[in-house]
């Protein structure tokens, strides 16, 4: 992988990077300035990774070409806090946590630093996840952490993906405007995955999967006793026009309720 050998700290911020990133870690870096710091940002550092320190997780990040890589340097608040306050009272004495979409990670190292002591994380774009593996080894947690690199939809498949070298994390099966930058992918039922990893019962589930989320939890639910339920979900819902059938009805017509609502994300919980 490449960046991937040298240790943390090798690529720490330097020169106008630097200044971008203490100004942005002191407090000013929030709403539209962001985007000047983030423009400014890759014009100096080109290509180039940047090791930096992350409510005390270590990281390095590729700000150039992912929009979470990028406003992680950028911006002064932690990312989705509000998402991780409820997840940190769902998994702060431990739990299994599973991250469909996990992109480099985050929300799974998050996870283990706020006490979840099993997570599953799934990602089928392979220039990401090598991202966060390199994260996971920084962190010490490939005791917590495994990954793996597939899909996950109704049935076994091969499907492509559609890259987006401009956001990695919006990469997408769905989008085939994005026709010129695809790989074939491993696409397996989410059932299948968890029973092959030996896993019975998901504390804390979140989903961010560009649009395929209904392919991905229908059929899990579907043969999932409500015993098994998942406590919590955390799923972007602003891809809800992409959906077939609207699975987060389903769900609060079948147990569960909603926690909260953030920008992009809704937690809804099985707890009464």
């Amino acid at each position: 992988m490449k960046n991937s050998n040298q240790d943390f700290g090798y690529y720490s911020p330097k020169g106008i990077s630097k200044i971008i990133y203490l100004i942005a870690k002191v407090g000013l870096g929030f709403g539209s300035i962001k985007k000047i710091y983030a423009k400014i940002l890759t014009k100096a550092n080109g290509n180039n990774p940047l090791d930096i320190i992350y409510h005390n997780l270590k990281f390095r990040l590729h700000p150039h070409n992912n929009t979470i890589e990028s406003k992680m340097v950028v911006s002064s608040k932690l990312r989705e806090g509000k998402e991780l306050d409820v997840i940190s009272s769902f998994v702060g004495h431990g739990g299994t946590f599973l991250d469909i979409g996990a992109n480099i990670g985050y929300y799974s190292l998050m996870a283990a630093r706020l006490g979840a002591d099993k997570i599953l994380a799934i990602e089928p774009n392979p220039i990401v996840l090598n991202r966060f593996k390199v994260n996971i080894k920084f962190n010490k947690y490939e005791k917590k952490i495994k990954v793996i690199n597939v899909g996950v939809g109704e049935k076994k498949d091969i499907l492509e993906l559609h890259l987006s070298h401009k956001d990695m994390g919006s990469s997408t099966i769905l989008d085939r405007t994005l026709n010129n930058n695809k790989i074939k992918i491993n696409v397996v039922p989410l059932t299948d995955l968890l029973k092959k990893e030996g896993i019975n019962k998901v504390d804390v589930l979140k989903i961010d999967i560009e649009g395929f989320e209904d392919k991905a939890l229908f059929p899990y639910f579907k043969k999932l006793e409500k015993k098994f339920y998942p406590k919590l979900i955390l799923i972007e819902d602003s891809s809800q026009k992409e959906w077939e059938k609207n699975i987060l009805e389903w769900l609060l017509a079948n147990g569960y309720r909603i926690l909260a609502r953030t920008r992009g994300n809704i937690l809804i919980t099985t707890n009464k």
